[in-house]
């Protein structure tokens, strides 16, 4: 009240309601239309569009405060509108006394102290930083089971942030900012790699974790960029450079004091996929096989949960992985059945592992002794209606590769196959 603030109906901790706080703090979210001029304040359309969630869940939000448990969420409400995070229970009593005083003086707005952004010095708050790596967790959440690719400004504003608080932070904290700070852009390369196939902001991105490893001095963030370069050559289709790239990643997670079990698996089975690509002798079928043992030894040892920072590498994934060897060492029959697998242990919500895992069913049936063709071509379908959901550009790419196959073949001249040109070239227009 003493702030200004409206007489918010209170719950039974004797806080605002969050929904109402939540809504009064939308309409105050105005800005000058460039286009006519007017002002306007942000709808419910728009905030559900930066949560990634549904308008009618915004509605719910504001009139019944529901969707409010995760803390998560709140931070990033608070970080969004402006909200000083005590008003939506997250902040703490110093902090309110902290902005009341500011605010009296004449010498801070609300937005001096949103998402817990106040600074002593060289000191950044602690709930700062969580806030960032909460934010990083919610943006690559939304990555893994969709896209989230429309949240790209925004976490280059989280990645502004962080570079400011590095600035005027001290020693300690400046390392736990570089960390989240590499998360970020590890992110920002994934999605411009894996959704949008822009590869020079990908390589952009990749260039500054790396320099941001190096920094740290952290072998366990080395291998991650590598294993993040390997993913992008594949995407690219250059795969001795993968291979060179992931041969390093292997050296780094052997070198590492501390090694998340979920990267290392995914190191070593990607370096599999790169030798089976690279290497087609028998040395060369040995040292994948290697590869491959290592990473199910890992992966199977029970303590490959690790907390999923870098990868989502569980059994699941690692079959994936097999299966897109075997298809690479031409054993499509045996990878179909490794399919069979990964799909029963891959979680339903994750689409484009799902899509992914279809694309390979489709690559395998081509390249049966005995090609079944317009079963592959069901399953590309499948995968492209998916992926275009989700807007997969590295899913899309393949599926294009793959259907230049098939048209060129006995089964070119489908229907079917017709049919899912016409879709991707409609998709090419949009």
């Amino acid at each position: 009240m003493r702030a200004g603030f409206p007489d918010f109906p209170l719950d039974d901790e004797g806080f605002p309601l969050p929904g109402s706080v939540i809504k009064y703090y939308r309409d105050k979210m105005k800005y000058r239309d460039p286009i006519d001029g007017k002002e306007k304040s942000w709808t419910q359309a728009d905030l559900a569009k930066r949560l990634a969630i549904s308008e009618v869940m915004v509605r719910l939000m504001e009139t019944q405060n529901a969707s409010l448990d995760s803390i998560t969420r709140r931070r990033l409400l608070a970080d969004l509108l402006k909200i000083p995070p005590v008003l939506l229970g997250i902040g703490t009593l110093d902090e309110l006394m902290e902005f009341l005083k500011h605010h009296e003086e004449g010498t801070a707005s609300l937005s001096a102290i949103s998402a817990s952004t106040i600074t002593k010095g060289s000191y950044i708050e602690k709930e700062t930083i969580s806030l960032y790596r909460d934010a990083v967790a919610l943006y690559s959440e939304i990555h893994l089971t969709g896209t989230a690719q429309d949240s790209l400004f925004e976490i280059e504003r989280w990645i502004g942030r962080i570079t400011g608080n590095i600035s005027r932070a001290n020693a300690y904290q400046k390392h736990q900012l570089q960390d989240v700070l590499w998360d970020f852009y590890d992110l920002s390369a994934k999605i411009y790699s894996d959704d949008l196939g822009k590869w020079k902001p990908a390589l952009d991105y990749l260039n500054a974790e790396m320099e941001v490893a190096t920094l740290i001095d952290s072998n366990e963030l080395r291998t991650a960029s590598l294993y993040r370069s390997g993913q992008m050559k594949f995407a690219q289709r250059q795969y001795f450079s993968a291979k060179v790239d992931l041969d390093g990643a292997v050296l780094y997670a052997q070198q590492a004091q501390q090694m998340d079990p979920q990267l290392k698996s995914a190191v070593f089975a990607a370096a599999g996929l790169a030798h089976a690509l690279v290497n087609k002798d028998e040395a060369g079928k040995a040292e994948v096989q290697r590869l491959l043992d290592t990473a199910e030894a890992v992966v199977t040892a029970g303590n490959v949960q690790g907390n999923g920072r870098f990868v989502r590498f569980n059994l699941g994934k690692y079959l994936l992985e097999k299966a897109d060897t075997l298809i690479a060492m031409n054993r499509p029959s045996t990878a179909l059945r490794v399919l069979d697998d990964a799909s029963e242990s891959i979680d339903p919500v994750q689409r484009r592992r799902h899509a992914y895992i279809d694309i390979l069913r489709a690559e395998a049936n081509m390249y049966l002794k005995r090609p079944k063709l317009d079963v592959a071509t069901d399953f590309l379908t499948g995968a492209f209606d998916v992926s275009k959901v989700i807007k997969s550009e590295f899913n899309i790419s393949y599926i294009t590769r793959l259907y230049g196959v098939l048209r060129e073949g006995s089964y070119g001249n489908s229907t079917d196959v017709a049919d899912l040109g016409l879709a991707i070239r409609n998709w090419r227009k949009a």
